[in-house]
């Protein structure tokens, strides 16, 4: 990471911002979990976060800049098989909101967007075409995200439009979370 920041920073004479995209997770029952794969979600959501803030916010505190990390809506609620994802991701919007403080007087902004169900080919290829009709009944929008979805919310929060905008996590889940989970019954 800090290799990246100084041949990153010399190319472009200087860091303005960072976005942070990576995260992967291996499903698993809470009580069936290995260690291995509880230290690997924190290895792959949080560690390369922390050091990216921690050389982000060296390579920025000069000028100011902005971080953009990308979340889960696992980290705010609850789905079976995620628990160690969904502490991490929850973990990340913590150490999010720790850097809003503490880079803020530099001014540098850092900001996280939390993604429900994005329709990109590994998640086509997990939930196929009946999952995808699953998850369009149950957004009120009635459409899975596609990646633009999330790519314009990071947009929105790396830009100036969002330049008094900092700690915060957007969730972008075309309105699952804001819905009572049961369906109702037709009236």
């Amino acid at each position: 990471m800090a290799r990246m920041f100084d041949d990153a920073g010399r190319a472009l004479g200087g860091i303005d911002g960072v976005v942070d995209i990576i995260g992967m997770s291996r499903y698993a029952d809470l009580v069936d979990m290995s260690d291995d794969d509880w230290n690997w979600h924190f290895d792959i959501v949080l560690r390369h976060a922390f050091l990216a803030m921690q050389y982000g916010g060296r390579a920025m505190r000069e000028h100011g800049g902005t971080m953009v990390f990308v979340a889960s809506v696992s980290g705010i609620t609850s789905a079976p098989r995620h628990s160690a994802y969904g502490a991490a991701k929850a973990g990340l919007m913590s150490l999010v909101r720790t850097g809003a403080v503490e880079l803020g007087p530099s001014r540098i902004r850092v900001n996280a967007v939390a993604p429900g169900v994005v329709w990109t080919p590994r998640v086509s290829a997990f939930l196929g075409d009946e999952g995808e009709q699953r998850n369009i009944v149950n957004t009120p929008l009635r459409r899975v995200a596609q990646p633009a979805d999330i790519a314009a919310a990071l947009l929105f929060l790396a830009s100036d439009l969002a330049g008094y905008v900092t700690g915060q996590t957007l969730s972008v889940d075309g309105g699952v979370g804001a819905k009572f989970p049961y369906p109702m019954a037709d009236l």
